[in-house]
Formats: C-alpha cells, sequence, structure tokens
C-alpha cells in the first residue's frame, strides 16, 4: 500500500508489482502511472478510501489474484533496457538536429510572448519601480502580457505601451504562454500570486527570502490562520507551537515561511549570494544551486547635483544631511541608526538633518520610533517622508552627504 501524495516516480510500487506483490496506491502524483489501473487507487487525503481498497485487497481473492498478473504484466512495461533505448534515440536525433546544415540566409522568428506577473506603480513597493525599469529591457526580446490583481489600478503610462490583464487571463491563455515570471515579495501586494502560481508554474523572482510578514499580515486582518498553515508546511509543527507560545513578532524574524510559493517554481531568480546561502540553510544546498543570482543593476540615468536636489527638497546647501532609503521597519534597524545619530556629535550642528525616505511603520515599532523623535527635541531636524515617487528617492541620495542603509541578518 502506497499512500504518498508527492512523489518522482515511485520506484518501490514497481518493485512490489515485479516481485509479484498485490499493490493498491495513492491517486496522486506519478504512482497511477506506474500503476496503470484505476481499479487499485485510492485518495491519499481520505482514510475511509484507504480503508476500502486495503479491505478489498486482504479479503477478496478474485481480486488479489486479478492485480497480482495485472501488476506482473505491468511491471514488465518498465525496463532499463528500454529507458537506455529511449535515451539513446533522443541523443542520436540531438545530433542529427546539430550535425545538419543550417539556413543559408538569417530568419526573423516572432517574439515569444511572456506574463509579467508583479505590482506595478502607483502600488506603494520598491519591486513596483524595480519592474517598470525591467518591463523597458524586457520588451526588446518578449511580447509582454502584464498580469495585476487590478487593472484600474496601474498607471497609464504603462498601460499605453504594454497588455495589462487580470490573473484569469492567464488561466484561461496559459497554453498561449511561452513564460511566465513572477516577482513575489514579503508584502500583501503579492498575495493574489499564490493561486495562480499554483495553477500555472513558472519563473519566481525573488526580492525577498523571508516571507513570513506577508502570511502575518494576512493572519492579523482576516480569520484564517494563514501564517500557522504556512509555517507548519514550511518548518513543522515546532514553528507552530512557537508561533502560539511565544508570539508572531518572535517567529518572524526567525522562519522563511517560503516553501509553500516556492515549491511551484520551475526555476528561481534571486539578486545576491546572500539569498542563495540561505536557500542552502533552509532548503537545502542541491536545490539552492539550481537558483540562478541576477545581481541588481545600477541606474545609469545622469544624477542630479547636490545644489540642484537640495533646492529641490528644500534642503540648507550647508547642513550635514544623512538619509536612510526604505520602508520603516523592525529589519531596517531604524532605531539603531537614530539612536546613533543622537548621541553624535553631527546632532549637536545645527543645521544636520537625518532623514527617513520611505513610508512610516503603522504599528507599535512606528509609534516607538516617532516618540524617540518628538522626545529628542530635534524633531524639526529629523524627518519622516512617507510613501515616495522614485524621483523623490533619486534627489535624496543625490542631496545627501552619507547614505545609512541597515539590516537584519535574514
Amino acid at each position: 500500500a502506497f499512500p504518498s501524495y508527492d512523489e518522482g516516480f515511485g520506484l518501490p510500487v514497481l518493485e512490489a508489482m515485479a516481485c509479484g506483490a498485490v499493490v493498491i496506491g495513492a491517486n496522486a502524483a506519478s504512482v497511477p502511472e506506474v500503476i496503470g489501473s484505476d481499479e487499485v487507487l485510492f485518495d491519499p487525503h481520505d482514510e475511509h478510501s484507504i480503508a476500502d481498497l486495503l479491505e478489498r485487497a486482504l479479503i477478496d481473492d478474485s481480486f488479489r489474484r486479478a492485480q497480482r498478473q495485472r501488476g506482473l504484466s505491468q511491471a514488465r512495461r518498465f525496463s532499463w533496457d528500454q529507458t537506455a533505448q529511449t535515451a539513446l534515440h533522443a541523443l542520436e536525433e540531438l545530433h542529427r538536429r546539430r550535425s545538419a546544415p543550417g539556413p543559408v540566409t538569417a530568419q526573423v522568428y516572432p517574439k515569444k510572448k511572456l506574463a509579467f506577473v508583479s505590482p506595478l506603480p502607483p502600488q506603494k513597493t520598491g519591486i513596483a519601480s524595480y519592474s517598470v525599469e525591467l518591463l523597458g529591457a524586457l520588451s526588446g526580446y518578449y511580447d509582454i502580457f502584464i498580469i495585476v490583481e487590478n487593472i484600474d489600478h496601474v498607471d497609464k503610462n504603462l498601460t499605453r505601451r504594454f497588455a495589462v490583464r487580470g490573473p484569469e487571463w492567464v488561466r484561461q491563455y496559459a497554453d498561449e504562454i511561452d513564460r511566465v515570471i513572477y516577482h513575489f515579495g514579503n508584502s500583501p501586494f503579492h498575495n493574489y500570486m499564490r493561486a495562480l502560481i499554483e495553477d500555472i508554474p513558472g519563473i519566481i523572482v525573488l526580492h525577498d527570502f523571508f516571507l513570513s510578514s506577508l502570511f502575518a499580515y494576512l493572519e492579523e486582518t482576516g480569520s484564517s490562520l494563514e501564517l500557522s498553515k504556512a509555517l507548519y508546511e514550511s518548518h513543522g509543527y515546532s514553528a507552530v507551537r512557537e508561533r502560539f507560545k511565544h508570539g508572531v513578532a518572535s517567529v518572524k524574524p526567525a522562519y522563511p515561511v517560503n516553501l509553500g510559493v516556492l515549491k511551484h517554481a520551475t526555476g528561481v531568480v534571486v539578486h545576491s549570494e546572500h539569498a542563495r546561502d540561505l536557500a542552502k540553510k533552509w532548503l537545502g544546498s542541491e536545490i539552492a544551486l539550481r537558483w540562478q543570482i541576477v545581481p541588481m543593476v545600477c541606474n545609469t540615468r545622469t544624477r542630479l547635483d547636490r545644489r540642484t536636489a537640495r533646492r529641490s527638497l528644500g534642503l540648507s546647501s550647508n547642513a550635514t544631511v544623512i538619509c536612510s532609503i526604505g520602508a520603516i521597519a523592525p529589519v531596517k534597524l531604524n532605531e539603531k541608526l537614530l539612536s546613533a545619530f543622537l548621541l553624535s556629535d553631527v546632532a549637536r550642528d545645527g543645521e544636520s538633518r537625518l532623514i527617513f525616505v520611505g513610508q512610516e511603520h503603522g504599528g507599535d515599532y512606528g509609534d516607538a520610533l516617532n516618540r524617540t523623535i518628538r522626545e529628542s527635541g530635534l524633531s524639526e531636524r529629523i524627518t519622516i517622508t512617507g510613501w515616495v515617487n522614485t524621483d523623490t528617492v533619486e534627489k535624496s541620495l543625490a542631496a545627501a552627504d552619507i547614505a545609512v542603509q541597515l539590516r537584519t541578518g535574514s
């Protein structure tokens, strides 16, 4: 009896049939292909289905005799000789094609169709801005269909340049799409992709290795146990126990909670060797080595000079300006930068400025940060901008004397 629901091939099933055993198995993965008969399949998620077929296999003599003979016959269909012959024919055919004379004149081939699934402006996430830059480069190689949760919320400049569709369009026309790429990060902007990845697997560009904040948000804003379910799937009962014993705050930085998303990927792209090191730690070296690293690129557009940038942002030309770019969050260690600034000689300079360029944290962490700023007596020189567009981010970088970017090890 083989109740596996996730199997690469199912060699034990084949070996058992070849030995003359009566074999029953799950109607999942590759097991039905190996067994070769619906009559001996059960639902691996249904105890009653398993029990009923077990009982029949144990006490129904005619059923046992028939399945033993059928199993022996089915097992003979699989052999290493046949496997070797199939592989050899494939290799010979590949050699024949490569050896054939190529065309004398160049041919123009139509672009392949790419479904590009990502949040886009005006959504307040850095991945949206990243995607706009990438779309321009990819458009030279693909006919691109942008897939978003809500078509009406996409910047009109993009809808004029690209075909924009909803998730159901991908399901309907999946057979006509050559490539599917998902941009996945640790925020609710990506939640709609989870069901689509399961139905239409594709390449995942993993912008954040840890996805725990996404599932924590879903659990905090809904009635389901999304984080607990994801913890169990990725890390087992011990992680779920820790979540209920010590709270959500204890497990978010401790567990990546990404297996439920990544298991459907046909390939994974990350932006650093560090991300692949995390994959080795949590998913195993064999999986991590198949991940592709594509470094983030630097925008080569002409930068503003400091004087012009400061004038645009209303900053003094003589001020010492320190900027931190990115959303306010515990993993960004904003409180460490604030504490260091307040203890420094720079803070005693009446024109110095500390600017957090990014979205405020709406929870306890943000409240504590704002309270420290108020109590410091320097609130006029310490600013949290809130969400800003890419243009303001670039002006802030051009205006800064010092840019500080901190992050926890996860």
